[in-house]
């Protein structure tokens, strides 16, 4: 680095009387700037409802160039932050959600959560779900499961329907708004049992919120059930929602809600001792 360009980034003596010192007062670090929000712009065209999105429909919705975001999106597959998806898609990276993961009441709470869902996994053999709320639509956490199980369709850091999932369910019974969370998915049809009206979601919702159990009875996929259960806080906030996945002629469901049960007590409890010695 040569003198100048130290005495160009250098803040300003202000006992001289200088101005403060911004960003824009760099010409290297106002281009990083402008660099990383567009990034950020691009990263944000994600949603549950745009999981894979093309070069065109990137630029669209950052408003960039189509060569400007091929050679951001270029560098953010470099980095993990996308990934490729097909020929021509791109989707958000699974480092991405690792990074995420870093927060600290995510941490907090897969931390709190581990033990638990691979105990429930052990008892009943069955795929085990961690799943939240997030401001892009109910978010898988955590998942436990054998190699070539069931649901082996869903990873950590993938987002899931609302309407027609167990873990989607608890999530909307005990969300502020269940309305606008069933709005911004959608009722999309996915099987010949997949529940599309909202006053039948209703009652089935009223149902989950007075028993704290939800189910999915091949209403994802075809051949494959859930059973699903609140976790709730100190406070009788819920937290996030956990969920057993198998074969319907495999699932049991009076010893999955046991389970479940008896893993969201214990979640709850960690989570809150968590808090006491975590900083949130």
């Amino acid at each position: 680095m040569t003198a100048s360009s130290v005495a160009r980034t250098r803040p300003p003596d202000r006992s001289a009387g200088q101005t403060r010192w911004s960003v824009a007062d760099d010409p290297e670090l106002g281009s990083a700037r402008s660099v990383l929000i567009r990034a950020s712009a691009l990263l944000q065209a994600f949603s549950p409802e745009r999981p894979v999105l093309s070069l065109g429909d990137l630029a669209a919705c950052a408003n960039l160039p189509k060569s400007t975001t091929h050679r951001i999106a270029a560098t953010l597959v470099g980095c993990g932050l996308l990934q490729r998806y097909g020929t021509f898609g791109y989707c958000v990276g699974s480092w991405l959600h690792d990074v995420g993961m870093l927060a600290p009441a995510r941490y907090r709470l897969t931390s709190a959560a581990a033990p638990f869902l691979h105990e429930v996994h052990e008892r009943t053999r069955a795929t085990v779900h961690l799943g939240v709320c997030s401001p892009a639509g109910p978010l898988y956490l955590d998942k436990v499961s054998r190699y070539g199980g069931p649901a082996s369709f869903t990873r950590p850091g993938s987002h899931f329907p609302v309407h027609s999932t167990a873990l989607g369910k608890v999530l909307a019974a005990f969300a502020d708004d269940d309305g606008e969370l069933l709005a911004r998915s959608g009722c999309p049809r996915f099987t010949q049992r997949t529940v599309t009206s909202r006053r039948e979601l209703a009652r089935e919702l009223d149902s989950v919120r007075e028993n704290h159990v939800s189910y999915d009875r091949e209403e994802t996929v075809p051949g494959i059930s859930c059973v699903g259960m609140p976790v709730f806080d100190h406070s009788g906030e819920c937290l996030a929602a956990i969920s057993v996945c198998a074969p319907t002629v495999q699932l049991d469901e009076r010893r999955s809600v046991a389970a479940l049960r008896r893993a969201a007590q214990n979640i709850g409890r960690a989570y809150g001792d968590a808090s006491l010695t975590r900083p949130v």
